[in-house]
């Protein structure tokens, strides 16, 4: 009697956030379609990224990619520009390794069930479920942090395993309205349950929320223990030749790959330019010879999730270009610079900086 009851409370939650979600739901564009590919594009946005930012970033991406096919069309320098500034690079290759392998191998058909997505590569459960629901109405339930922020809010759950509240979520879905409730509840979290201080005054669930009822909502959800983030120092070298400057194209397991930065050197602790004269790196990069640098910047400071880089850059003047460099580097003209995907601390400094003018 008491699993009856508990479903029949659980339901009721579920249609009581979608009369919630039609009143107070934001008009996001994404939400005005079941076509599968826009709704990949917007959870592969939204991931990691708040719709306050992530929104712009869609409208562009799908003015330039407007369906599959012109996705699977791109080149990658292409996709990466249109993604710069996102971070988490990783999403952008993904959706169009995707992409194309959807247009090569399955006859430019997405998968319609959640096991099919769950197939395809950088799909998870997340967005896996996401699709599934949205576009196709599948009843499987979408956990993001802000649901699991309302859930153990609600619930009084002191956990951070993933099955539990799957499981939860997927007692209160309304079999009818998969796609309404999935919005719903998200949403919910995102306007009314935030993180910090929630709106409990004007909540439909206080009187019965655990935390707002106990005085636990600053102990819910359980926060995962964050790691120390790394140091990194970079030491960029800006070399300026007639009509461009060389940059290199970022390949290794590293962050930012597929990008283009300077050439560099990293070092553990921060260090002067005459001992980065007697790197090893630095003879290879300029084949022994001694570069002259005419300006140095400012320390970049660039945060990451899990790293914090302080990135140094050295112009050097070579318009007579008579400085060999390795081989592996690129000369990029000035023209063309606009246009190259490069991280957001290489557009910081190539905006704020006077870099051209030595």
């Amino acid at each position: 009697m008491e699993g009856i009851t508990s479903n029949i409370i659980h339901r009721s939650i579920g249609k009581r956030l979608v009369r919630w979600y039609i009143k107070n739901r934001r008009d996001l564009p994404w939400r005005h379609t079941r076509n599968a590919y826009l709704i990949w594009v917007s959870e592969s946005i939204l991931q990691q990224t708040r719709v306050v930012q992530g929104l712009d970033y869609y409208i562009r991406f799908t003015s330039l990619f407007p369906d599959l096919y012109s996705l699977a069309a791109a080149q990658p320098d292409e996709v990466m520009k249109a993604w710069q500034g996102l971070g988490y690079y990783n999403r952008a290759r993904n959706l169009h390794e995707a992409a194309r392998d959807v247009v090569n191998n399955l006859a430019g058909k997405i998968p319609t069930t959640y096991d099919g997505l769950l197939k395809m590569k950088g799909i998870g459960p997340y967005i896996a479920a996401a699709i599934a629901s949205f576009a196709f109405n599948e009843k499987i339930p979408v956990v993001d942090g802000n649901v699991v922020r309302f859930i153990s809010r609600l619930m009084g759950i002191y956990s951070t395993d993933r099955k539990i509240f799957l499981s939860t979520v997927s007692d209160m879905m309304d079999s009818e309205e998969p796609s309404s409730f999935n919005q719903a509840i998200m949403e919910f979290g995102a306007l009314q349950c935030i993180p910090g201080l929630p709106h409990c005054h004007e909540c439909i669930f206080s009187k019965e929320c655990y935390a707002c009822t106990s005085g636990e909502i600053e102990s819910l959800p359980v926060k995962r223990k964050r790691s120390v983030r790394k140091k990194r120092y970079f030491h960029y070298f800006v070399i300026v030749k007639p009509n461009g400057v060389v940059m290199k194209r970022r390949d290794s397991t590293d962050i930012w790959k597929g990008l283009y930065d300077f050439p560099l050197i990293q070092t553990s602790r921060p260090t002067s330019l005459a001992k980065l004269r007697d790197n090893p790196l630095f003879k290879d990069l300029f084949e022994n010879q001694k570069p002259l640098v005419t300006k140095t910047t400012k320390v970049f400071p660039h945060i990451l999730t899990h790293q914090v880089i302080f990135a140094k850059f050295y112009i050097i003047d070579d318009q007579q270009d008579l400085l060999r460099v390795n081989k592996c580097l690129l000369r990029i003209s000035f023209e063309k610079i606009a246009i190259m995907p490069v991280p957001r601390l290489i557009e910081n400094f190539l905006k704020k900086t006077d870099w051209q003018n030595r």
